[in-house]
């Protein structure tokens, strides 16, 4: 991208006697009009590219992600022409590629297959991962598309939302490291602990059955781990959070948080993955807060209430999935073990029921006592009233100094 700048007024200058004609080597070069309106990038349309009715400005691709807007920040967009807007805007970040196809495109990845240094790891809706051994010491995880998967050109944005928020996130311990990323395929650490669902309920449990309680010597939790153990586990979950909530670029809503998602290292500890679900929170100049968003009905059995029921969102629904996390971590059980569907299920929480817990927990331990105190908090409807993740942290943290 080329600048002008208000400094060189002799290459505007019509009427000067010398005027500076650069030479650009034979390029066609069309710079930014008045105003830093945005530069309208012409790309190659698929067979499945969205109808004719579709809101360009949608299409992260549609204008360059790394000049306009990140030079004009304070604006939206309407096809090629500009509109100041003092609501709901972007940050300067949120459109960025962080792109190195190149360290993509050096991976044998074919011949690691044949040769069994690449070993599958697992797959999500529309994701692979393998696990490829590089060298001696090193281990990266590629995630990559499914062969079978129905590609939509929603799903580039999703990849490039996992790629800039990991990118952001790099400096981490608690976060999953990225090392590349190219259009649809993405190149982590690889992580060979397992992550935390493996530990926290090695038990599965289908969705209807219930275990009946121990009357005499209270619950029984359902896995191995420790009070301690439990303890931590929480805070390290809650830590990894409390960096996207408190990102000094604006705060990231990981949207997508389950046991699942936090990956055991080398030394035991917990990081934070997968961030395509992830939403960077737009900013409403005039009242000075954060713009809440809509992301159609949730499924599965660990969203906030107002998730399933489809009203605006913020970061508060990262902290009731967190506590059905710590539920897990705590009792070993399925939440809500009585409802015999997950449709049951949901239509239970949107009713305002609050997923019941043995109170018999907080006699069990001090560490106990307090997962109860925080998972209740976690799991107040109003997400206004909810907790926060940083009190969670705080209460966590001083709950952990009590068995140093």
């Amino acid at each position: 991208m080329v600048h002008f700048h208000k400094s060189l007024p002799h290459l505007h200058e019509s009427n000067s006697r010398h005027v500076a004609t650069p030479d650009y080597g034979g390029l066609n070069i069309h710079f930014l009009a008045e105003g830093n309106a945005p530069r309208a990038i012409d790309v190659h349309r698929q067979p499945n590219w969205p109808p004719h009715d579709t809101d360009e400005n949608d299409i992260d691709t549609y204008y360059a992600f790394d000049d306009d807007i990140v030079r004009n920040p304070y604006s939206e967009y309407d096809d090629d022409s500009i509109r100041t807007s003092k609501h709901c805007r972007r940050v300067a970040w949120h459109r960025k590629l962080p792109i190195n196809c190149n360290l993509i495109h050096e991976l044998d990845f074919l011949s690691s297959i044949q040769d069994g240094t690449a070993k599958f790891a697992g797959e999500g809706a529309y994701r692979q991962v393998h696990l490829m051994q590089l060298d001696k010491d090193s281990m990266i995880a590629f995630k990559k598309y499914r062969w079978d998967a129905a590609y939509d050109f929603r799903d580039m944005e999703f990849m490039r939302m996992d790629a800039v928020v990991a990118e952001v996130m790099s400096a981490e311990p608690d976060i999953v490291d990225i090392y590349g990323f190219c259009a649809l395929a993405l190149v982590n650490e690889g992580i060979l602990g397992g992550d935390l669902e493996e530990f926290a309920t090695p038990v599965e449990i289908e969705r209807g059955e219930f275990i009946e309680e121990d009357s005499e010597n209270g619950p029984q939790p359902l896995n191995n781990l420790t009070a301690i153990q439990k303890l931590v586990y929480s805070l390290e979950m809650a830590e990894a959070l409390s960096k996207l909530h408190a990102y000094p670029g604006g705060v990231i809503v990981h949207d997508d948080i389950h046991l699942g998602q936090f990956l055991l290292d080398d030394y035991g500890h917990l990081k934070l993955q997968d961030f395509n679900r992830a939403e960077i929170m737009l900013w409403n100049e005039e009242d000075g807060e954060y713009c809440r968003y809509r992301n159609n009905p949730g499924d599965g059995e660990f969203r906030a209430p107002e998730e399933y029921l489809d009203r605006p969102l913020n970061e508060k629904i990262d902290v009731w999935s967190l506590g059905i996390n710590m539920y897990y971590v705590l009792t070993g059980s399925t939440v809500f073990s009585k409802a015999k569907t997950t449709e049951e299920y949901q239509e239970r929480i949107m009713n305002g029921e609050k997923p019941p817990i043995d109170q018999r927990y907080r006699e069990r331990s001090f560490a106990e006592r307090t997962m109860v105190d925080i998972i209740e908090r976690c799991w107040i409807h109003n997400p206004d009233e909810r907790i926060d993740i940083f009190e969670v942290v705080h209460i966590l943290r001083n709950a952990v100094k009590h068995y140093e």
